[in-house]
């Protein structure tokens, strides 16, 4: 879940520096442990606009940068969690998820789970 900061600045970080210090961080840590720990990135870069154009462009970079961590199989896809906005049940301060944005967040990162390691039964609370 990395994004909203890199998306929400006018300065926002770009799509190859994303990727670039992902990479790094996720091949780190591998070393570090000794063996290829599954990573998981989520699709998730809203941020409200700062600048309309600023923030169209900002998470466009940050959406690609995401998508080639999936492509190229350094990172595995997690949910995306960009449709919940519009309203303070969703994101409590426009940014970070209130109670109902929660709930639904941890339903797709279960889903997202369940898929990649084939859980049974998965489970949702019917939130939508």
């Amino acid at each position: 879940m990395q994004g909203e900061a890199d998306t929400g600045r006018t300065d926002f970080t770009p799509a190859e520096e994303y990727e670039k210090e992902a990479t790094a961080m996720i091949e780190f840590s591998r070393k570090q442990l000794g063996w290829p720990l599954d990573w998981f990135v989520a699709g998730t870069c809203y941020c409200p606009p700062q600048g309309e154009q600023d923030w169209k462009e900002g998470m466009a970079a940050t959406t690609r940068a995401q998508k080639a961590l999936w492509d190229k199989g350094i990172a595995c896809r997690g949910p995306d969690t960009n449709d919940l906005v519009g309203s303070g049940d969703y994101r409590h301060d426009g940014i970070h998820f209130g109670p109902r944005g929660l709930l639904v967040h941890a339903e797709r990162w279960y889903a997202a789970l369940s898929a990649h390691y084939q859980f049974a039964n998965p489970v949702t609370t019917q939130a939508k």
